[in-house]
């Protein structure tokens, strides 16, 4: 569930932004004459091309019409086989490894936009998707997890950690005993 949330979002927001070669009939289902294949043996420079094209016409989209794109987008992924849609992360993985890291900054604060306007129970099944799909993953996958969150730690100003720091503390404060009590065994279990 959190890969397919993730592979929708970072296929439309990459697309918006141009960081993918993702073509539009392969995630929306429309006719536009570009395949996959053919998105392939285009140059870098007609790549960029369609991407600008592709940014135009989303850009042009009011809110409900973006949305309608969204659910089109996971209605499509739904009707993906599990070979399929290992495919699609595999995809979806190797445009983000080749995207710079400016192109990465922005996806991540278009992500984090559209959480921000999420309702707090789309937060809270969000959250609970993300929470089921880790604990769906291998230990290998888990470790693969952490190292990249450790690695993006890493990268953080001092600035940026202690706003993170504070955003946990906020969001620990919220919960019922419970949740919190659950959490300080997960994450002492973990570092036990």
């Amino acid at each position: 569930m959190m890969m397919r949330n993730i592979a929708i979002g970072l296929a439309a927001a990459t697309i918006a932004i141009g960081g993918s070669t993702l073509s539009a009939s392969t995630l929306y289902g429309q006719e536009s004459g570009i395949s996959n294949g053919s998105m392939s043996r285009l140059t870098p420079l007609q790549r960029e091309r369609v991407r600008g094209m592709v940014r135009e016409r989303y850009s042009e989209l009011s809110p409900l019409q973006r949305e309608r794109l969204r659910a089109r987008v996971r209605e499509r992924y739904a009707e993906l086989t599990p070979l399929q849609r290992e495919r699609l992360r595999a995809r979806v993985h190797e445009r983000f490894s080749e995207l710079t890291p400016l192109q990465r900054e922005r996806l991540r604060a278009r992500v984090y936009e559209r959480f921000s306007d999420l309702t707090p129970l789309q937060r809270e099944r969000l959250r609970a998707r993300v929470r089921e799909r880790f604990a769906e993953l291998t230990p290998l996958q888990r470790e693969r997890v952490r190292a990249m969150v450790r690695e993006r730690y890493a990268e953080l100003t001092p600035l940026q950690r202690e706003r993170l720091r504070a955003r946990v503390r906020e969001r620990f404060a919220e919960l019922t005993p419970l949740q919190r009590e659950r959490v300080s065994r997960f994450v002492l279990g973990e570092r036990l």
